[in-house]
C-alpha cells in the first residue's frame, strides 16, 4: 500500500513537498518517506508533517480480523 501526500505551504498554498508511507507494515512498524523542495529543507516539516501521517493511518486502519 502507497499512502502519499501533498505537503502545502500553510501560507502561500504552494506545494513544497511529499511525505507518506510505503509498502504495508512490517512486524506492525511502517515506513513513512518524504521530500521537500530544497528551499524549504532543514525548516522544521518533516517534524511537522509526521503527527498527521500518525494520525491519518490510525483514522484509516483496517481492522485486523
Amino acid at each position: 500500500m502507497y499512502s502519499m501526500f501533498a505537503v502545502v505551504d500553510a501560507a502561500s498554498g504552494q506545494i513544497i513537498g511529499m511525505a507518506g508511507f510505503v509498502g504495508p507494515p512490517i512486524d506492525n512498524e511502517l515506513e513513512v518517506v518524504g521530500s521537500v523542495v530544497p528551499q524549504r529543507q532543514n525548516q522544521g516539516y518533516a517534524g511537522e508533517v509526521l503527527p498527521y501521517l500518525v494520525n491519518w493511518r490510525s483514522r484509516t486502519q483496517r481492522s485486523r480480523p
